[in-house]
């Protein structure tokens, strides 16, 4: 009975510490001028506390949902399993950045010895 708590207790712990069960932990945006023009958006692996304390600079600001389409011009998926720990992101990329340069950015995410994936999209 004592190992089956202590078990639970560590099960609790890992998944407090890995965000398991969080589809979106918020967004990060940056803004220049008051447009938008980068957006992160944490998924699995990060909790809202750990996206809020992140996203502390003079131009960025914290949501609570998911990073808006309107205007985007790409999205980069990133997705990091090391040691049985997934790590998910998604930012997206507004004007003035261009298809090709949010192209560039999302390919240099790609380390297959690190476990990193970087998938670009647009809309």
């Amino acid at each position: 009975m004592r190992r089956a708590f202590m078990f639970l207790g560590l099960t609790l712990a890992l998944a407090a510490y890995t965000g398991c069960g969080t589809s979106s932990a918020g967004n990060c945006s940056t803004s220049n001028n008051g447009m938008v023009i980068q957006c992160i958006e944490y998924g699995e692996g990060y909790t809202p506390d750990q996206v809020k304390a992140s996203c502390g600079g003079a131009n960025s600001s914290y949501g609570s949902g998911g990073c808006t389409s309107d205007g985007r011009v790409g999205k980069c998926s990133v997705k990091q399993s090391v040691a049985g720990i997934s790590l998910q992101l998604a930012t997206s990329y507004y004007p003035p950045t261009t298809v090709a340069q949010a192209m560039t950015a999302c390919n240099q995410y790609n380390n297959a010895n690190a476990g990193i994936t970087g998938t670009f999209s647009t809309d």
